[in-house]
């Protein structure tokens, strides 16, 4: 049978897999709202793809300035991280329990997510 406790903490981890992605359509709703208002007689071409690089600080300052690309930027980061928050969020309910198997899955979890993260990253 679970503890009250148990059932709080799983509560709180839903809550934070639901605020986050309400979180994240809230700032890209708003953000494509905005691009497509204020972009909605643009003329796309498709045969050339040009990348730009941003960093997440400048992608938050511009957020800030409330110009549309970096809402859904914003939301897009929101999203990413909330399975990252979620991966940390079981790590300390597991040491809390005491449940060294689980907390040491957890942190390999972690370091694997870590490491896509920053094998993905660039310069």
């Amino acid at each position: 049978m679970k503890s009250p406790n148990t059932d709080r903490l799983q509560r709180l981890t839903s809550l934070t897999l639901r605020s986050g992605v309400i979180m994240s359509l809230f700032f890209m709703m708003i953000g494509g709202i905005a691009f497509l208002t204020k972009h909605s007689g643009d003329v796309s071409e498709f045969s050339t793809f040009t990348a730009h690089r941003i960093s997440v600080p400048d992608i938050f300052w511009a957020a800030i300035k409330l110009q549309s690309k970096a809402l859904i930027n914003v939301g897009i980061i929101i999203l990413i991280t909330t399975p990252v928050m979620r991966v940390l969020l079981s790590f300390f309910i597991f040491a809390l329990q005491r449940d060294r198997l689980y907390a040491v899955i957890t942190l390999l979890v972690m370091a694997i997510i870590l490491i896509s993260i920053a094998s993905g990253h660039t310069s």
